[in-house]
């Protein structure tokens, strides 16, 4: 009889560069340099890539919607540190590439075994696309764009939200938001999050005036 023919599923591909932005600042020092709270910079474009932002919140909250109010206080104190002159774009992640899904079920899975130990803050699972949190999320965040645009120190803003039914990651949405747009045309860019691949992708922009606001780690 003929033999079995067993078939290999292959590898997945797994998305990142680890160790990128330490590497970075080990080599190039002079790039980082930290901005003083009492002297804000202007940007024409604040780019939050909402991840970072949130899940910082989800870890210091007792219940979803202290972490609601978190990420609201997160978006006041960056756009303190970085006035917007023209817009402000909300990237939130969406269904990402099938690299990337099975990069995030690892992380998952470990997520959900060091929360289940700990016991402490939301989890972060809560910041999957379809989740009820993120539907509760990004209603809050329509409310937050309108009620900003009511004062008068944004009126003369524009406020764009790419919520988690918009397929891809905030740091891809935000470059594909640049280049749809032409880099000249945006002017001084700001990009906010703590995701490594955002210094990586803004240094294949052509952009001169761009820098990524990432918050420094927090010695214990």
């Amino acid at each position: 009889c003929a033999p079995h023919l067993l078939w290999r599923r292959a590898p997945m591909p797994v998305m990142g560069i680890p160790g990128f932005v330490t590497w970075l600042e080990q080599a190039s020092p002079e790039a980082v340099v930290a901005v003083p709270a009492e002297t804000p910079r202007e940007a024409d474009v604040v780019a939050f890539d909402m991840n970072g932002l949130l899940h910082s919140a989800l870890r210091s909250s007792r219940d979803e919607d202290e972490a609601i109010l978190r990420v609201f206080q997160m978006l006041h104190a960056n756009l303190k540190s970085v006035r917007p002159r023209s817009t402000v774009l909300l990237a939130i992640d969406g269904a990402a590439p099938l690299a990337k899904m099975e990069t995030q079920r690892k992380r998952r899975v470990s997520t959900s075994n060091r929360q289940e130990r700990k016991k402490r803050g939301v989890s972060a699972l809560c910041a999957t696309p379809g989740t009820r949190f993120m539907g509760a999320l990004e209603a809050a965040l329509v409310y937050w764009c309108c009620a900003e645009l009511s004062t008068q120190r944004a009126r003369h803003l524009t406020f764009e939200l790419s919520g988690s039914d918009v397929p891809g990651e905030g740091e891809v949405k935000i470059l594909e938001w640049i280049l749809a747009r032409g880099e000249e045309r945006c002017g001084k860019i700001a990009i906010i999050g703590g995701d490594g691949d955002l210094v990586l992708q803004a240094l294949t922009l052509s952009a001169s005036s761009m820098f990524v606001l990432r918050e420094a780690p927090r010695k214990k």
